[in-house]
């Protein structure tokens, strides 16, 4: 099992072709180019022998790249990356792991209450899934935590009922469902039925690191703490697919190494653009009291929404703009399986482009007054979307370019489906008035 003990575990097989080698770097950053496949894995600090054992799996696996998770006593802490195994020396990478390590920190959580924890996942069609993600929270290493799985399925899926029943003996888990479909609908019938301080979200194409419960209890023994977020890192780098998907800035976008927090009182107008890196709705945890005192989720975004995406985003906006406490706590990892192909990972990347152009709307239509602050960023964000030389586009390839112009197009695609919606919305809500 992976991050038990000591010794590195391989994630990833199967072979690509190779490409040319850079030096190893902090991952995350824009360097991951070329170096496929990757060898995923992860090792504690602790191990002097780390470096002979990842030797002996590049071997094995016939690996060329490397992506690694870097733990202190068993406390996920940074991770490095090099494009050419073969090509680096030891040295290189022990001082490449110092540097990351030199750069990362975890927050010192508190001394409060234990909080009890729900673990929700919200499913549609992934009974596969599904079970990868029941494998790692049997291997959790703070065991005290209760499980509730919605199916978002018009008709309540055989197959899941079987996965949840296979795992109930070992897990406590429970099964509700949502036939409305959208991941809203489904976060909101989860609210619902939570029966812990803490509910912890993540998706069904996830699997948890073995110290994520351990960490997200943690981080909450601060009773000042409302939210955490936590990094999504590469289940695998097998293909040119999850590679762009880290290029492009993956689930984390230039979140730093070292916990975070987020108050209204130190963000002011950059808590709309750009969008602070707090986190994302697959890898997020709220004390249940505090999200059952903000509005619901919202319908009209996120996957299987007309915006498919975007519900995280105003979630965490409308848990700020309450005076509320959010920290990014890079220690809180799970595992997340990229899309496999190009073609689905270009659909992802414009469901989130929609899913943010829907997030905008909704900040619009929810608020008016925003509107002043907005078009004040918007100057900033024409350079920054648009002008060649800016950190978005200097580095980005042909493939990443055309991404990037077709997910910008999503973007005001999202929000005019959304002020049509609403629009539609309130049409019929006056019509069922009438005079």
């Amino acid at each position: 099992m992976r991050g038990t003990g000591a010794a590195m575990w391989p994630r990833s097989g199967g072979d690509a072709q190779l490409m040319k080698q850079t030096g190893p770097s902090e991952a995350g950053a824009r360097v991951i180019a070329a170096g496929l496949p990757y060898l995923v894995a992860d090792t504690d600090m602790s191990d002097a022998s780390w470096v002979g054992r990842l030797r002996a799996q590049t071997s094995e696996t016939g690996r060329r790249g490397l992506y690694l998770l870097l733990r202190q006593d068993g406390v996920p802490s940074a991770t490095i990356t090099c494009t050419d195994l073969a090509q680096t020396t030891d040295d290189e990478l022990r001082r490449a792991a110092k540097a990351a390590l030199a750069n990362a920190a975890v927050a010192g959580g508190g001394v409060g209450a234990r909080p009890s924890v729900t673990v929700c996942i919200c499913t549609y069609g992934r009974p596969s899934g599904l079970r990868s993600l029941f494998d790692s929270l049997l291997h959790q290493e703070d065991s005290e935590f209760d499980v509730l799985v919605v199916d978002n399925t018009a008709i309540p899926s055989a197959e899941v009922q079987a996965v949840v029943e296979m795992y109930a003996e070992r897990l406590d888990v429970r099964l509700a469902h949502q036939p409305i479909k959208g991941l809203s609908n489904a976060r909101n019938r989860a609210v619902e039925e939570a029966r812990s301080d803490v509910v912890a979200w993540i998706d069904d194409d996830e699997e948890a690191d073995v110290a994520w419960i351990q960490q997200i209890r943690r981080a909450f023994a601060d009773s000042t703490v409302d939210c955490v977020c936590g990094r999504m890192i590469p289940a695998r780098i097998e293909n040119e697919a999850h590679l762009l998907f880290e290029q492009f800035g993956g689930h984390n976008k230039g979140a730093a190494a070292r916990p975070h927090q987020f108050h209204r009182s130190t963000l002011g107008r950059r808590l709309y653009y750009p969008l602070p890196a707090f986190g994302s709705g697959g890898n997020m945890a709220i004390r249940t009291e505090v999200i059952r005192g903000l509005p619901q989720f919202d319908a009209f975004l996120g996957a299987g929404a007309p915006c498919p995406g975007g519900e995280d985003t105003l979630f965490f906006t409308q848990l700020l703009e309450a005076g509320k406490r959010l920290i990014f706590e890079p220690s809180v990892v799970t595992w997340h399986h990229h899309r496999e192909t190009e073609d689905e990972l270009t659909q992802q990347l414009m469901s989130y482009g929609r899913g943010l152009g829907g997030y905008y709307a909704a900040l619009l239509l929810g608020r008016p007054s925003r509107l002043l602050a907005l078009m004040a960023l918007l100057p900033r964000a024409i350079i920054d979307q648009m002008h060649p030389n800016s950190l978005r586009n200097n580095t980005a390839s042909a493939r990443l370019t055309s991404l990037r112009v077709g997910n910008r197009r999503a973007v005001i695609d999202g929000a005019a489906t959304y002020f049509r919606l609403r629009r539609a919305q309130r049409s019929t809500a006056s019509r069922r008035v009438g005079p």
